[in-house]
C-alpha cells in the first residue's frame, strides 16, 4: 500500500517553484549587472596609483573613457555575467531536466521513477 504523498508533493512543487522564481529573478539582475559593466565603458573613468618614496601619496587622473586594459576588465566581467545568466534561464528552458534528488523526490510523492 503506497502513502499518500500529496501534501509531500504540493511541498515539493512549491519549492520547485520558488527555486525557478529566484533563480529568474538572480538572472535578471545578472544581466542589469552586465549592462552596468557595459556603460562603464562610456563613462569618465579614474585612475589611481601610489607613488612611494620618502613622502607617499596617491595620484590619479580622469579619463573621457577607460584605457584599454580598464576596457578589457569591463568587457569580461559584463560576458562573465552573461555567461552566468544563460546557464540560469537554460535549466529552466530545459524541460523534464530534474537533478537526481528531484527525480527522487517525484518517485517517492507518486510521480513515474526517473521523470
Amino acid at each position: 500500500m503506497r502513502l499518500d504523498g500529496s501534501r509531500t508533493q504540493a511541498a515539493a512543487d512549491a519549492r520547485r517553484a520558488g527555486a525557478r522564481e529566484r533563480r529568474a529573478a538572480l538572472a535578471d539582475e545578472l544581466l542589469e549587472l552586465a549592462r552596468d559593466e557595459l556603460a562603464r565603458l562610456r563613462r569618465p573613468h579614474t585612475e589611481h596609483w601610489g607613488v612611494g618614496g620618502s613622502s607617499p601619496s596617491v595620484l590619479s587622473v580622469t579619463m573621457p573613457e577607460p584605457p584599454p586594459r580598464a576596457r578589457r576588465d569591463l568587457i569580461s566581467g559584463a560576458m562573465q555575467l552573461v555567461d552566468r545568466h544563460a546557464k540560469l534561464t537554460a535549466m529552466d528552458a530545459a524541460s523534464g531536466d530534474l537533478s537526481e534528488v528531484d527525480r527522487w523526490l517525484e518517485w517517492i510523492t507518486g510521480g513515474e521513477p526517473g521523470g
